[in-house]
């Protein structure tokens, strides 16, 4: 056997790897970025989710438009 395996493999019998963050949960490092203010959440959010959440804020981004009265358009 190679023994880097070999050391592996006893590390895991010890334990050295049991506490280690990436064995419970596999999206540790993106939470531990996101808690650090690293990454915006917003970012991994499905597109349809953004695009839903943008036409929610349409009013308010972008308020309605107001005709201008007819003597203002006549000049132009």
């Amino acid at each position: 056997m190679d023994p880097v395996e070999s050391a592996i493999e006893e590390a895991v019998r010890r334990g050295d790897f049991d506490d280690l963050p990436a064995s419970h949960d596999p999206d540790w490092w993106v939470k531990q970025r996101i808690a650090n203010g690293e990454i915006d959440p917003r970012v991994l959010l499905p597109v349809v989710v953004l695009l839903r959440k943008e036409y929610e804020r349409r009013d308010e981004d972008h308020p309605p438009l107001t005709i201008p009265d007819s003597n203002c358009v006549e000049r132009w």
